[in-house]
């Protein structure tokens, strides 16, 4: 018994000293990195991380940007509300002649018509015309591959549309002369309907507008060929 008990004995001194080495070692190692680390300048570290940072990243796919929302896609009849007015494309028809749209065709020249819904959501009766190409109203509906600003005029009585009252819905003729090998009963056409952001004038003058003009919904749709009238 007095044997084992001295092995034991001895064997535990020599892991008790091992363990007092090592610990002294640890903390000669964490003094040395203290120091060290207090001479480099935090620019050089700040620097550094971000380095490793970026590396991380770019060994995970890189950043990741979010992709900006294209233009909504539609079908005619549905609704799309861009600078404060809800539009819906009705139809797009064709015609030699459209005495109630506005247009005066050139000789050989035809009438193409979009006819759309379109309601004021703002507070304030405001006008169709945006004045130009900043501005969004309802004289920003294009049909793609016409760059013209368009005649609007309204179904009903065929008057010139000048402005929408608040939340009175309107059915207009948004309007152009075409040439005759242009566009053809059951073409398809796109129609883009606009979207911009509500602005107030500054120091001139406290004029209200919709900037920022851009597609915010696309129309794929047929035109119809209609009578003369």
């Amino acid at each position: 018994m007095g044997e084992n008990d001295e092995a034991d004995a001895g064997a535990t001194s020599a892991a008790d000293a091992g363990a007092t080495k090592r610990a002294e070692s640890e903390a000669r190692l964490t003094s040395w990195v203290r120091k060290t680390t207090d001479k480099v300048p935090t620019g050089w570290l700040i620097t550094g991380a971000g380095a490793i940072l970026l590396g991380a990243t770019a060994a995970f796919g890189g950043l990741q940007t979010v992709p900006e929302a294209g233009p909504v896609e539609l079908a005619p009849g549905e609704h799309f509300i861009g600078a404060d007015i809800d539009m819906s494309v009705v139809a797009v028809e064709l015609s030699d002649t459209r005495q109630t749209a506005g247009v005066v065709p050139d000789e050989g020249q035809r009438v193409l018509v979009v006819i759309i819904d379109a309601t004021n959501l703002f507070d304030r009766a405001r006008p169709v015309f945006g004045g130009n190409d900043t501005a969004a109203a309802v004289d920003s509906i294009r049909v793609e591959g016409l760059d013209e600003t368009p005649k609007i005029s309204r179904v009903d009585d065929g008057d010139g549309a000048t402005w929408l009252q608040p939340d009175v819905p309107a059915r207009l003729m948004v309007s152009w002369a075409v040439e005759p090998g242009d566009f053809a009963d059951g073409d398809e056409v796109t129609v883009t309907l606009p979207d911009g952001e509500h602005t107030v004038g500054s120091f001139v003058t406290s004029e209200e507008y919709w900037s920022d003009v851009h597609v915010g919904a696309r129309v794929l749709t047929s035109i119809e060929e209609v009578p003369a009238s």
